[in-house]
C-alpha cells in the first residue's frame, strides 16, 4: 500500500501569543486528525509531521508541540495540511481514498516527461490501473499502477512519477 498524503485542511495564520494557528480543517476528517495526533506540513519542500498539542474546534484554533509563540507559528501560516492515507478511516474503502487523492494529478514517466492527467483509478483483480488522458493526443490509456513502479508523488505540485515500460502508451 502506498502511503500518500491526503489534504485535510489549511493553516491560515498565527493567532495570539501562545503559538496557536487559525485553521480550516475538513470536518469529515476531524476524528482522523484527532486520532492520528499529527498533521503533515510542507516545511522547506518536505512534508514534516507536527504533533498536535491542542485543538479548539469551536474556535478553529490548533496548537502544535514546541510551537510556543507567534514567531514560531508564523512560518506555518498559509500552508495546506495533510494526513497519510493510512491514518484515514472512512466508510469508503481505501481505494476510494487513494482515488480521491490523485485524481487530476499530472503523470510523469521516469525521464520526467509529462504523460497526461490522471482521470480515474481502476481496480481489477490483482491490479490497479490509472486511467490517464494523454497530453499528446487527448486519448485515454490505462496504465499499470503499483507501489514498486512509483518514483515520487508530490501533493503540492499535484504530480505523480512512475516507471513506465517502453512502448506501453503506444498500445491500443
Amino acid at each position: 500500500m502506498i502511503h500518500t498524503p491526503v489534504k485535510v485542511g489549511y493553516l491560515i495564520k498565527a493567532f495570539g501569543n501562545s503559538g496557536y494557528l487559525r485553521v480550516n480543517l475538513d470536518k469529515n476528517h476531524l476524528n482522523n486528525i484527532q486520532k492520528a495526533g499529527y498533521l503533515l506540513v510542507d516545511i522547506n519542500g518536505n512534508n514534516k509531521p507536527v504533533f498536535i498539542e491542542d485543538y479548539k474546534a469551536e474556535e478553529d484554533l490548533i496548537k502544535f508541540q514546541n510551537i510556543n509563540g507567534p514567531h514560531e507559528a508564523r512560518p506555518l501560516s498559509d500552508k495546506p495540511v495533510y494526513l497519510l492515507n493510512k491514518d484515514i478511516i472512512s466508510d469508503s474503502n481505501p481505494q476510494q481514498i487513494l482515488n480521491e487523492t490523485i485524481i487530476g494529478f499530472m503523470l510523469y514517466d521516469q525521464e520526467d516527461k509529462l504523460i497526461g492527467t490522471i482521470k480515474e483509478l481502476v481496480e481489477i483483480p490483482m491490479q490497479v490501473l490509472l486511467k490517464v488522458t494523454l497530453i499528446r493526443n487527448e486519448e485515454n490509456r490505462l496504465v499499470p499502477f503499483h507501489d514498486s513502479l512509483l518514483i515520487s508523488i508530490s501533493p503540492e505540485n499535484k504530480s505523480l512519477q512512475i516507471q513506465l515500460a517502453d512502448g506501453l502508451l503506444d498500445l491500443k
